[in-house]
């Protein structure tokens, strides 16, 4: 059946391109185009990117009611939402049939970070819903849903396993003219958005726990600690071992141990450090970054 697609993000980029090999949309709404990088260009959506590239009909707005009309005729029975950024009010919604990808196991985690606060928790597993919109903030009955394990992963890597996950689902909407839905049930949560302020790195804490909150916190905002004063950033990580040699090393002490560096943490548990971001550079091994500072406290 004809549908309208509704995203924004690299994640949602990827679902729109997936449905595209065998069908695509009659109409496409992302969000406007915004200053991204350091240098503040303006750059329009990778959602907005994929609409190009297939040549179908696409609407800049951060108001999809702005977009009422051309929804209303363009002739689908049916529209998708996925990582668009911005709630459909009471005419859009009613304009036609609307179904959301959620990142979770709904009603867990409702909300616009339910992968993000799932690994920050700790959760191994989590999973997809596609639920039909009402005026609710992810409270629509559910059409399909499946489990994932994301042990492991950062929240970039689980949302690239989730969306392609997804594709099937969407793809079975599209053809099933009654989908069978069925209310949500059991204990809801709610995830809202990280901030920078939350994904500062705790030493006292222990390395799992440092390790949970650097994982959700990638691709964005990233966790992030002092050293000497400035911001640094670390990108990936690992839990390391325990800490045979010394279990009185300061918090954020950062040692190396063969071709390994390690930073102390709380309860006399070890973080490596596998990717960092010194203050005003690039991305760099965390080893290449020793070699240059050598021994140094983080978190000061």
């Amino acid at each position: 059946m004809d549908y309208i697609f509704a995203g924004s993000d690299k994640t949602a980029a990827y679902v729109l391109s997936s449905l595209a090999e065998n069908q695509t949309p009659v109409l496409v709404i992302t969000r406007e185009d915004a200053p991204t990088g350091r240098k503040k260009i303006l750059t329009q959506t990778p959602v907005a990117d994929v609409a190009e590239r297939h040549n179908v009909e696409l609407i800049k707005t951060n108001d999809p009611a702005k977009a009422l009309e051309p929804i209303l005729n363009s002739g689908a029975q049916r529209g998708i939402i996925v990582s668009y950024g911005a709630i459909l009010k009471h005419e859009v919604l009613k304009s036609i049939d609307w179904f959301n990808l959620h990142f979770s196991l709904l009603p867990k985690y409702r909300g616009a970070a339910p992968v993000q606060r799932a690994i920050m928790q700790g959760k191994t597993e989590t999973g997809i819903t596609v639920f039909k919109l009402d005026a609710g903030m992810d409270t629509g009955d559910i059409y399909k849903q499946l489990e994932k394990d994301v042990s492991g992963m950062t929240t970039a890597e689980a949302l690239e396993v989730l969306a392609e996950l997804s594709v099937p689902l969407l793809q079975q909407l599209l053809v099933d003219a009654e989908p069978t839905l069925r209310p949500q049930t059991g204990t809801a949560s709610l995830a809202k958005k990280l901030s920078r302020e939350e994904c500062f790195i705790d030493f006292k804490s222990d390395a799992q726990t440092c390790l949970q909150m650097i994982r959700a916190s990638n691709p964005e905002p990233i966790a992030w600690t002092y050293l000497n004063g400035e911001p640094f950033r670390v990108i990936q990580a690992n839990e390391g071992e325990p800490n045979v040699e010394s279990t009185d090393q300061p918090l954020g002490q950062v040692t190396k141990s063969g071709k390994r560096i390690f930073v102390a943490c709380g309860e006399a548990t070890r973080l490596e450090l596998i990717t960092v971001q010194p203050f005003a550079k690039k991305q760099m091994a965390a080893a290449d970054w020793y070699n240059g500072v050598g021994e140094v406290k983080l978190g000061n």
